[in-house]
């Protein structure tokens, strides 16, 4: 059994370029189980956030504050468990 992860969703906000990509906005942070992840697990988590109909999912692949080429659509399982790797 591996331990829980954290997720830190980013929302209520905007993209801010300004030399470099950002993101100003709300965070909110939740732990989660790994065996349990998944992208339906995400789309419940953002609706519960208070967002539905939203249109596109982003995640960053890499740590930090730069956001510039790290982010990816999460589409499907597939990108969650992307997420899970990046973990890891």
């Amino acid at each position: 059994m591996e331990e829980n992860f954290e997720v830190v969703f980013h929302h209520g906000g905007k993209f801010i370029n300004e030399g470099r990509l950002k993101y100003e906005g709300e965070s909110t942070s939740f732990s989660f189980d790994p065996d349990m992840w998944s992208y339906f697990l995400v789309v419940n988590v953002v609706k519960g956030l208070g967002y539905d109909g939203f249109k596109e999912l982003l995640y960053c692949v890499g740590g930090g504050s730069v956001l510039e080429n790290r982010l990816e659509p999460l589409l499907d399982d597939i990108g969650a468990m992307h997420m899970i790797t990046l973990v890891r």
